[in-house]
């Protein structure tokens, strides 16, 4: 952007303001200094894909079905909605039809924009009371002939019971409005998981585009709520509403209600740049410098880029330049590992730093931006992105109980993939702990009531947690026969667990 004053061209400042922080928490900093600098630093940007049609078209479209999953006793049918948005990027008229998984081909439909814009269409609602699963898409037939992506749907049967589970899914921000040119913006699902009782849940994300994510598992060791992991939603560079749904497999089929999201992405004025990322560099060319140029102190917001994230969750935030001119361009050091950056907007004015993170640690960064003025504003900044390890818990043995001369084994478990080393006190007489496997194994040899105590320590951070003290109780060897009985479930009943 450009502003002008009288006798010439006045150059404002660059600087850099928070945008919204998704899948991380952010933690607030200290306003940071900066250093003006003149240089030709670069930074490289990746690139994305959408399923719409191709932005050679003027026109483009994209499909959604709602729900994507939805889990029933399939007593009585269950609509799926079809719907697509049409967006034009100037005048004209555009011919479609709708085209089915089931073989079934919509009438031929026409379009008419007036200007640029978007229009919603409806395409057919199934219905069904059996398990099934389809897709939708569209098919433009003039001015181009392309395929929109398909949009899929799936009906889950079982027997209604939810087994004490709730399911909630919501994603943010609900709504955003944006230049979709060079990169959409993205939106972030979260969802929670209500258990009743222990046990582990297996779960996924299912989007109304046709894309789910990888089945993941939770695990409860009592009653409760639990996070699940964010979906990152990258959605079409065009117009349109989507929906995520939290699907729930085992040890019972349900699903959240449909999350709703909607991108309007608005028209450019202005062709971005070629996406050049190493030298040589050739700046955007400037008007002419008719006055001579102040360049004003520059500011960076507190807390831009200092963030908080766990090994193995998905992680992301970002910040935005405002003021300057032309494209700008970033570079980042010192990313903590599993992450990378990349830029959005048609100008490349917001900056975002995305991924999983693998490893655990304070990781200083520095990012640079300049833009394309002769000679270009710089702007350096200095910031913290801490690394929290992977949390972890404990499993212990469904039995913990035994008989006199009959083998006894039991497996302890650390959750969430942590190595760790156990420790035990309390052991019935003839039975010992691996610390290494945690299998408490052995044959029993002496009758009575154990306090037995575990304790596990984190073989990567050295953080040791008491796994709980539990009651074993070893019983007399049956007087007729060598072999064990079965507990009986006022004996199995006597071991409690002491977090």
């Amino acid at each position: 952007m450009r502003a002008w004053g009288n006798g010439g061209p006045s150059r404002r400042v660059l600087v850099i303001a928070s945008i919204t922080v998704a899948a991380a928490v952010v933690i607030g900093g200290a306003a940071t200094a900066v250093t003006l600098t003149k240089n030709h630093t670069h930074a490289s940007r990746t690139g994305s894909t959408s399923q719409v049609l191709s932005v050679m078209s003027p026109f483009k479209a994209v499909v959604n079905v709602t729900p994507p999953v939805a889990a029933s006793k399939c007593t009585s049918p269950v609509a799926f909605t079809y719907s697509a948005t049409l967006s034009a990027a100037a005048a004209g008229t555009v011919k479609y039809r709708w085209v089915y998984s089931s073989g079934k081909q919509g009438p031929v439909q026409t379009v008419r924009f007036t200007r640029a814009g978007s229009k919603v269409v409806p395409g057919e609602a199934v219905k069904s009371a059996r398990a099934v699963s389809g897709w939708g898409q569209i098919k433009l037939i003039s001015p181009v002939a392309q395929t929109s992506n398909k949009a899929s749907y799936k009906l889950l049967c079982g027997d209604g019971s939810v087994d004490g589970i709730i399911v909630t899914a919501t994603v943010t921000p609900a709504a955003r409005t944006a230049s979709c040119a060079t990169a959409p913006p993205g939106f972030t699902a979260t969802g929670s998981i209500q258990a009743a009782r222990a046990g582990r849940v297996t779960y996924y994300w299912a989007q109304s585009d046709g894309v789910s994510s990888a089945p993941t598992t939770l695990t409860f060791t009592r009653p409760g709520t639990k996070a699940t992991e964010p979906l990152a939603i990258t959605p079409p560079d065009a117009s349109g509403s989507g929906t995520a749904v939290l699907v729930v497999t085992s040890p019972v089929t349900t699903a959240s209600s449909p999350a709703t999201y909607t991108l309007t992405c608005e028209a450019a004025t202005t062709q971005p740049a070629a996406n050049q990322t190493t030298p040589p560099w050739t700046p955007s060319p400037a008007p002419p410098q008719t006055a001579p140029v102040t360049v004003a102190p520059m500011t960076i917001a507190a807390g831009n880029l200092n963030g908080l994230g766990t090994v193995g969750t998905a992680f992301q935030i970002g910040t935005g330049v405002e003021g300057g001119w032309g494209t700008f361009y970033w570079s980042v050091t010192g990313l903590p590992p599993g992450l990378t950056s990349t830029t959005q907007d048609w100008n490349r004015s917001f900056f975002l730093i995305v991924g999983t993170p693998t490893t655990a640690g304070t990781f200083p960064i520095t990012v640079t931006v300049h833009d394309s003025e002769q000679p270009p504003q710089t702007l350096t900044g200095t910031y913290t992105i801490t690394i929290n390890p992977k949390p972890w818990g404990t499993e212990y043995p469904a039995v913990l109980s035994g008989t006199v001369g009959t083998p006894y084994s039991g497996t302890f478990l650390a959750t969430n993939g942590v190595t760790v080393t156990w420790a035990a006190s309390g052991v019935p007489p003839g039975l010992s702990m691996n610390s290494v496997t945690g299998i408490l194994s052995g044959t029993p040899t002496t009758v009575g009531y154990y306090i037995l105590s575990v304790s596990a320590t984190n073989t990567a951070t050295g953080e040791t947690k008491a796994v709980g003290n539990f009651n074993f109780y070893v019983s007399p060897a049956p007087a007729s026969s060598s072999t064990s009985t079965p507990l009986s479930s006022d004996r199995q009943s006597l071991r409690s667990h002491i977090p």
